[in-house]
């Protein structure tokens, strides 16, 4: 069994005229890489959801949640 790591968030944003409509989507990175120490995950998922933050203010999305993770995969039958 071969363990990697890639890099899953969970993202909630709203209009800013609309608060209560609140929708969150789930994310990997595309396409897909695999990590293989967690530090390399770790600076990669940093870089990915500061530009996901930037994007998303710039179209003037609120962001109410914001997650992201490097979790373990396993590759043996990918």
């Amino acid at each position: 069994m071969i363990k990697l790591l890639a890099i899953l968030g969970v993202v909630c944003v709203a209009k800013p005229e609309m608060y209560l409509d609140v929708n969150c989507l789930q994310f990997w990175e595309t396409p897909k890489v695999y990590y293989q120490t967690r530090e390399a995950c770790e600076e990669s998922a940093k870089k990915l959801g500061d530009e996901i933050i930037e994007n998303f203010q710039k179209n003037d999305l609120l962001i109410m949640d914001f997650h992201i993770y490097c979790i373990p995969i396993d590759t043996t039958n990918a």
